[in-house]
């Protein structure tokens, strides 16, 4: 649990983040981390992992801390692509939030692998995709996890809210 205490119009302001994301990365096959942290997404996104409120239901709970789980991984890469700078003073603290998560989800569970080896990478202060000597197998899977997460959880979100895909408990 956040040592943070939230209220809803905390949840509001970072649903209006993800959305606003993930309208952004729809322009890409994978994940974008080259965004305006310092002036668009600026919210301390981990101290909603994970979210324990009363009156917030399972569906958007999810919805937050996997939108904020996707901001990070962001974040991440804008250092991990030596283009940004916006995570570094919070890496511990992002670090340690994630690691509390323990969803039962199969498909968050990777995506919280997938953020977790991303923050890692970046507190080590690899730069990847710069070194020649850089196993192109990784490189690769890297790549095939940017693709998942979009089709997973962005195109996903709006594939739901479209109505073309049933939710997890069969409405639409």
């Amino acid at each position: 649990m956040s040592d943070v205490e939230l209220d809803w119009m905390d949840v509001w302001k970072v649903e209006k983040d993800i959305v606003y994301l993930y309208h952004h990365q729809t322009e890409y096959s994978g994940i974008d981390g080259d965004l305006a942290y310092t002036y668009l997404f600026n919210l301390p996104y981990w101290d909603y992992l994970p979210l324990e409120m009363e009156g917030l239901d399972s569906e958007e709970k999810q919805f937050v801390e996997t939108g904020c789980l996707i901001l990070l991984l962001c974040m991440a890469l804008d250092l991990l692509e030596g283009s940004g700078h916006y995570l570094r003073s919070y890496l511990e603290r992002c670090r340690t939030a994630v690691s509390r998560l323990r969803p039962d989800d199969p498909s968050v569970a990777r995506l919280v692998q997938i953020v977790q080896t991303a923050l890692d990478a970046a507190g080590e202060g690899q730069l990847w995709g710069h070194q020649r000597e850089e196993d192109l197998q990784a490189r690769l899977a890297r790549s095939r996890d940017m693709v998942w997460v979009n089709e997973a959880f962005i195109r996903g979100y709006f594939r739901r809210m479209a109505g073309v895909e049933k939710l997890s408990n069969g409405s639409v």
